[in-house]
């Protein structure tokens, strides 16, 4: 089960890896008067996210008691953002459109993953085999 899990963190690696070679390649060059936040942002993130997710990919087929807390982290963190960005674009900005079917789908399915690995990690089982 851990490897599988960590093939899917292996998989968003690549899958968020993409959209970093694609700005570089295709994107607006970058030049010293338009390094800003929102700039670093938009190029630093799918890589940073890249990274993130081979290191949980690595932690997990090698085993290790790090990947188990980097995964705990990271599946929290996303987890939370989820929530927040839910509760802002409906009770707090007054929503645009109505709730859709895709929306609803990508809840169920990333955060269904982000909690059944949360879970997978916090079982005894889990963290006996993953204590190097």
């Amino acid at each position: 089960m851990t490897r599988l899990v960590g093939c899917l963190y292996g998989l968003a690696g690549l899958g968020s890896f993409v959209p970093f070679i694609v700005f570089i390649l295709y994107g607006p060059p970058i030049t010293l008067d338009m390094i800003g936040l929102p700039v670093l942002i938009w190029y630093a993130f799918p890589l940073l996210n890249s990274i993130v997710c081979f290191v949980i990919a690595y932690g997990f087929f090698t085993l290790r008691r790090w990947g188990r807390n980097v995964a705990l982290t990271y599946n929290g963190f996303w987890l939370i953002v989820m929530i927040l960005g839910v509760a802002y674009s409906r009770f707090i900005e007054k929503p645009a459109a109505s709730w859709t079917m895709g929306a609803t789908m990508f809840l169920i399915v990333v955060g269904g993953f982000l909690t059944g690995v949360i879970l997978l990690c916090l079982a005894e089982r889990v963290k006996t085999l993953m204590r190097n």
